[in-house]
């Protein structure tokens, strides 16, 4: 709510224009509306995401939030940002050829960062986004 809103809520009150009831609703409005706004933008920065250029072990994801996420070319040609992990996953496996052979939380993606996976095999890696508080010593 501006100044300029209150000023002239506050004389709307005055001239008895609107009703108490009225003005409370208005300003309890106001409030949950601005803290409606407050969550989205959080939500909406939440995710990592991959620079503009490039994919490896190197390139670090943006918005991360101290995650240290990789942004990773999946076997599908996209990029995704993912834990750098090199431990077998939930299925206990370390190679794959597709998502579908990963975990609910991982995607398959072709890296060099646990060493080389093949000439067609990738390795499964678990999604930045999965969870807030995963670490690699987790998995």
């Amino acid at each position: 709510m501006s100044i300029q809103d209150f000023d002239n809520l506050a004389a709307a009150l005055a001239d008895r224009a609107i009703s108490r009831r009225r003005a409370l609703k208005m300003a309890a409005a106001s409030v949950l509306g601005a803290a409606g706004l407050g969550l989205a933008a959080g939500e909406a920065q939440a995710a990592p995401t991959c620079p503009r250029r490039g994919a490896g072990c190197e390139r670090a994801c943006k918005n991360d939030r101290g995650k240290d996420c990789r942004c990773i070319r999946t076997v599908s040609g996209n990029r995704r940002c993912v834990y750098p992990c090199c431990t077998p996953n939930s299925l206990g496996r370390i190679y794959c050829n597709s998502t579908s052979e990963c975990g609910d939380t991982e995607v398959c993606v072709r890296s060099l960062c646990c060493g080389d996976p093949g000439l067609f095999a990738g390795v499964c890696m678990r999604r930045c986004d999965a969870s807030r508080n995963f670490t690699c010593s987790d998995s």
